[in-house]
């Protein structure tokens, strides 16, 4: 029974961003739409992610919009503030300011 619910509910999941509503959107960046938004779009969002998270911190600013879709008041806004952030001789970044 279990199987069945967690099976279905991955069936049923929806989450549909449209990166390219990010007004600060630049080359080869922001152009993934993941409508309708199921589970085999986010997997493929995903795996993008992990391809080109180690090299390009703009993917990171997807993720960040991606999370922050449902939120409209603050997406645009946020989103630009990871983008602009210094990012240290290291490469880590451990705060963004102004998002605390």
């Amino acid at each position: 029974m279990a199987t069945e619910t967690w099976a279905r509910a991955l069936d049923e999941y929806r989450y549909p961003v449209d990166l390219t509503k990010f007004s600060g959107a630049g080359a080869s960046w922001f152009e993934l739409n993941t409508k309708p938004g199921n589970r085999i779009k986010t997997m493929e969002f995903e795996a993008r992610f992990r391809r080109q998270a180690q090299h390009h911190l703009e993917v990171w600013s997807e993720v960040v919009f991606w999370k922050l879709y449902t939120t409209p008041l603050a997406v645009d806004k946020i989103t630009k503030k990871v983008l602009a952030a210094p990012v240290p001789p290291n490469g880590v970044v451990v705060r963004v300011h102004g998002l605390h």
